[in-house]
């Protein structure tokens, strides 16, 4: 009888992309002879709706030596909690933290959770291999095993981290069938390359050497990936930084897609939009949807965050962008409470994304990440960070609590909008405040609300937008969704904005 080991990563329940990063650890640990003769790896679903008992009940039915689990900022603290169930239920299984969450609180995680054994500080499969190995085939002491994080006599011992893998001897845990897919995902990622060379101030990935896959390997994902899913996303740093490679896997895909319905979001720096990119695009619309990693407009924010910066060159790029490829869904990701922005510089910058008119927003609360820049000198920015995950920058020194608040609230506000998609509610609000007048969209968006609510709509009715729900989503969002499934709430709900907007048309406001 072989050994067991159980994988999980535990998502919300409406999260509908299958973890690559479980398939990658699987595939890599059995391709190992000995590892595959003597273990049996298997996943086990998991929510962060579910009571922890459940979850631990069920994992343990299937008497696991070994379970590990891949931690983010929105799932550590129901992994932390199905550990401790788990440990009651199976005091001898050991556990395995690993993923960008555990790895940068290493210690404290084994100082503070008695119930975790390990953790895993850097690229998870070559650690995982070797545990194996070390725990199950006496191949090895623990303190052989690189990338371990364990406890040693009390005190916690935690070892270098790996060389970095050689992504052309990684198979794809895709084609060896070692990725769980759902039914009917609603997107599925693919991993074209590893490392940035960027230093982002708030983000994990920063100046980690890059590594490629092969184009072979890629277009295969892409065969594979599309006969379950239409919607692929790319999980990479950024893959336009490379404008003949990026052309490659785009070609590699479109010859994928051939005969199919599918769409290819990519990731990148609006800089990084290079005129035979935009061309190539142009020539096959419907096929790709870009999502622009901004941030903020500011060039003090950029520099306090190490960020590349040329507002003019990005705003050339994009104008070319929106020139020949007018159809492309495209959107912003922004951050607000960046150190060194305020109040007025995100409405700023909100205002200038909102020109562009596009697809959607993607708006966030700053987060100081384990092992950034921002958590390692958040006295240095002068930052209030919140103690637990997802560690949220409360307040900085140009952007004090209340400011916050109140970029929350337009967040949520504009979330709201976007959520119901074109060509309903927020085409028509967004085209009337592009075209009918020069007035700036945020204080229409206030005098909107206040309009609804002195006709008795409540945009709030389903969950206030100062409330924290289920990270990464937002009330507002969340909100507009609920509106969607009551008929009769939406249907008042959009009379009353067609009122406002003839109003405010004949300048009653």
């Amino acid at each position: 009888m072989t050994i067991q080991v159980v994988l999980l990563n535990m998502f919300y329940i409406d999260y509908k992309f299958p973890s690559l990063a479980t398939g990658v650890l699987r595939c890599h640990a059995l391709g190992d002879p000995s590892v595959a003769a003597a273990v049996t790896i298997d996943y086990c679903d998991a929510f962060i709706e579910e009571a922890p008992e459940d979850v631990a009940a069920r994992i343990a039915t299937r008497h696991p030596r070994l379970v590990g689990f891949s931690c983010y900022v929105w799932n550590i603290n129901a992994t932390l909690a199905v550990a401790r169930e788990l440990k009651r239920l199976l005091p001898d299984a050991r556990v395995l933290l690993g993923g960008p969450e555990a790895g940068g609180l290493a210690h404290l995680i084994l100082e503070s959770n008695p119930t975790v054994d390990f953790v895993a500080t850097g690229e998870g499969e070559e650690t995982f291999r070797l545990l194996l190995r070390s725990l199950f085939l006496a191949d090895g002491e623990l303190k052989a095993v690189p990338g371990l994080a364990f406890r040693e006599h009390g005190r916690v011992v935690a070892h270098p981290e790996p060389s970095l893998i050689d992504l052309t001897c990684l198979p794809s845990p895709y084609l060896g069938q070692h990725v769980p897919i759902p039914h009917n995902p609603g997107a599925m990622l693919v991993e074209t390359s590893r490392g940035c060379p960027f230093a982002c101030s708030y983000c994990q990935w920063g100046l980690r050497k890059m590594r490629y896959f092969g184009l072979k390997r890629i277009e295969d994902d892409f065969k594979f990936v599309l006969k379950h899913a239409s919607y692929i996303v790319l999980n990479d740093a950024d893959v336009l930084m490379e404008r003949k490679r990026a052309l490659a896997i785009m070609t590699a895909f479109l010859n994928a897609a051939r005969g199919r319905s599918a769409i290819l979001t990519i990731e990148t720096n609006p800089i990084h939009l290079w005129p035979e990119i935009v061309d190539f695009v142009a020539r096959s619309p419907g096929n790709f949807c870009f999502a622009f990693g901004l941030q903020s407009i500011s060039p003090h924010v950029n520099r306090l965050m190490n960020r590349p910066f040329n507002l003019q060159d990005i705003e050339a790029r994009l104008s070319y962008f929106k020139a020949r490829c007018p159809d492309v869904n495209m959107r912003f990701s922004l951050i607000y409470c960046l150190p060194g922005d305020s109040l007025q510089g995100y409405m700023r910058t909100l205002e200038w994304a909102l020109r562009y008119n596009p697809e959607r927003l993607c708006l966030n609360q700053c987060l100081a990440l384990p092992s950034s820049e921002l958590a390692r000198k958040k006295r240095d920015f002068g930052l209030e960070i919140e103690n637990d995950a997802p560690h949220r920058v409360l307040s900085t020194p140009s952007m004090p609590v209340s400011d916050v608040e109140k970029a929350r609230r337009i967040s949520s506000l504009l979330l709201f909008l976007f959520a119901f998609q074109r060509p309903s509610l927020s085409a028509l609000f967004l085209n009337c405040s592009s075209s009918c007048r020069d007035e700036r969209v945020l204080p229409l968006l206030e005098k909107w609300e206040a309009f609804l609510m002195e006709n008795g709509v409540d945009l709030e009715k389903y969950g206030r937008f100062d409330q924290v729900l289920k990270f990464p989503h937002d009330p507002g969002e969340h909100g507009a969704q609920e509106f969607l499934r009551n008929p009769l709430d939406l249907a008042v709900l959009i009379r009353a904005t067609d009122i406002f907007l003839k109003k405010w048309r004949r300048q009653k406001f």
